[in-house]
């Protein structure tokens, strides 16, 4: 908790605090895709939407 002036505040721990949210916000973005690609498949595009209407579920858990 910090005791200071709203001044302070509103110009200097604000804006900082948003610039590093951001710069947080790019980070962890470039790392997820990284780790898709790696991990998954090179390709990280957005996948195709699909214009079945039959509900596709997992199969049911034969272990017991």
């Amino acid at each position: 908790m910090l005791r200071a002036p709203k001044s302070f505040q509103d110009r200097t721990l604000w804006p900082e605090y948003q610039a590093l949210a951001r710069e947080l916000d790019a980070h962890l973005d470039e790392l997820t895709t990284r780790v898709i690609r790696v991990a998954i498949d090179d390709d990280v595009s957005e996948a195709a939407e699909s214009t079945s209407t039959e509900s596709k579920a997992l199969p049911e858990s034969s272990a017991e």
